[in-house]
Parts: C-alpha cells; sequence; structure tokens
C-alpha cells in the first residue's frame, strides 16, 4: 500500500486563507507531507456598525427568519450579541448556508430551521424562493463584500440587511513569502476566494502572471482570476477543501 503520506513530500504549497484555528486545507496537506507557508490574504475582523444596524440588531427578536451565509457571520453575531447583552429568543427561525455554518451555528446552542444544500447565495435563493416568506420579516447577516444577491432575489419588501463583519488585505504582508513567489520557489498558491486573489494581486506585478501557479476552490474563484488573464492549474470541480486536497495530489503527483 503506498504511504499517502509521502505523496506531497519535498513540495511547497502557499495558502492564502485567513489565519484561523480552522485551516483544514492546510491540516490536510501536512498530512501529505507538504510544507505549507500561510500567506493569508484576507483579513477577517468585526464591522462597525451603522447606526440603522445597530437599531436593527438591538430589535433582533422581531425578525421572523435569520439568515447566515457564513460560518464567519454566525461568530461576529453572536460575539455582538453578547457584549451588548441582546438576548435571542431560542424559538427564532434560522436559515444558513452550509454544513459548516449550521455546525457554527450549534456552537451557540442553536439549530438551523433550514440547510441550503446548495454552498452559494445563488443556490441558496433557488431553494428559499420557493418558502412562503412573502409576508415575513427577514434580517440578513452578512459580510461588508457579499453581493445584493439575496436581497434583490428573495420576493420580499420587508427584508433588512446587517454587514456583521468585513474583510479587508492584511495590514502586514510576509515580505520572505513574496520573495519565494517572485522567484518561482514554490508549486502551487491556493486561493479560496474571488476577494483573497484580488487583495493578492494588489501586492504583486503584473510581469509575473503567467509564471504563477494556482490552485483554486470552485468556479466562482476561477472566474475571478481568469479576469487577470490567468488561468488556474487547477479548479476544484467542487467548492470544498477535500475535494481541492485531491485535485491538487494528483496534480503534483
Amino acid at each position: 500500500m503506498k504511504n499517502k503520506s509521502k505523496k506531497l513530500r519535498d513540495k511547497v504549497i502557499i495558502s492564502t486563507r485567513p489565519l484561523s484555528a480552522d485551516d483544514k486545507i492546510s491540516e490536510l496537506l501536512i498530512k501529505e507531507n507538504a510544507s505549507v507557508i500561510k500567506f493569508p490574504m484576507i483579513e477577517i475582523t468585526e464591522n462597525e456598525l451603522t447606526e440603522k444596524e445597530q437599531r436593527l440588531l438591538f430589535d433582533i427578536n422581531s425578525f421572523d427568519y435569520l439568515i447566515f451565509t457564513s460560518a464567519n457571520g454566525i461568530i461576529y453575531f453572536f460575539e455582538y450579541l453578547k457584549k451588548n447583552n441582546i438576548q435571542l429568543e431560542k424559538t427564532k427561525k434560522i436559515a444558513v448556508i452550509g454544513k459548516k455554518t449550521a455546525i457554527m451555528l450549534k456552537n451557540y446552542n442553536f439549530s438551523a430551521n433550514y440547510i441550503s444544500k446548495g454552498k452559494t447565495s445563488g443556490n441558496f435563493l433557488e431553494e428559499i424562493n420557493s418558502f412562503n416568506i412573502v409576508d415575513k420579516k427577514i434580517l440578513l447577516i452578512l459580510g461588508n463584500l457579499a453581493k445584493n444577491l439575496l436581497e434583490e432575489g428573495i420576493n420580499n419588501n420587508n427584508i433588512d440587511r446587517v454587514n456583521i463583519y468585513k474583510t479587508t488585505i492584511p495590514q502586514n504582508v510576509n515580505s520572505n513569502t513574496l520573495e519565494i513567489i517572485y522567484k518561482n520557489n514554490y508549486d502551487l498558491i491556493i486561493f479560496t476566494s474571488p476577494s483573497g486573489f484580488h487583495n493578492f494581486a494588489k501586492l504583486i506585478s503584473p510581469k509575473i502572471y503567467s509564471k504563477l501557479k494556482i490552485a483554486c476552490i470552485g468556479e466562482t474563484t476561477a472566474k475571478a482570476i481568469k479576469k487577470y488573464g490567468i488561468v488556474p492549474k487547477i479548479v476544484s470541480p467542487k467548492p470544498n477543501v477535500e475535494q481541492l486536497t485531491k485535485e491538487i495530489i494528483h496534480y503534483l503527483e
């Protein structure tokens, strides 16, 4: 039997995912004996809320449905409630995108009434329009870069939005990793979101675009990268880290 731990020996992979305790892709790659360099291109922090957004959260129990599109939304939402002594009713109806978001919700002792089968707002929209929510009061809890797809697509005039967290470019960037990229001393760079690549593109010269060796998660990220005239070496057919890891192993072996 082949020793799986040697599949990526001597391979150098740069991960641009945000720094977090739950960095599963790095964990999976290290298990295959890869050298993983963390080079986060996204920094996620709490957002400074407008007066309207604050009012919406203090009146949270007036909403019939809360909708979360990511685990980060769950985290910063409950942190805000705790910091401001706001109690969310246990009977509150909640819809989420993806199993990871649902699992994060359970960490705060709440369960989702609906879990989207897809992993994007577009998938969610296709499903949610079959619900009877025309007369429901809905609050979307999102990040600052999330598009208006849900607000515009949900057939409901009684919908509000709170940008509970923000995504920005990290203030401190590792110059040693930039040098590795410029010298082409790596095997792949991983991108898992369009915003991560947009931030990365601000740091490097377009002169090395053609030399970049990129692996990305899903078609949405690939599409954003291709707009720069770059063709990724790997595009995971499924938008999850397990599938991306399999594609990386197949490519580098």
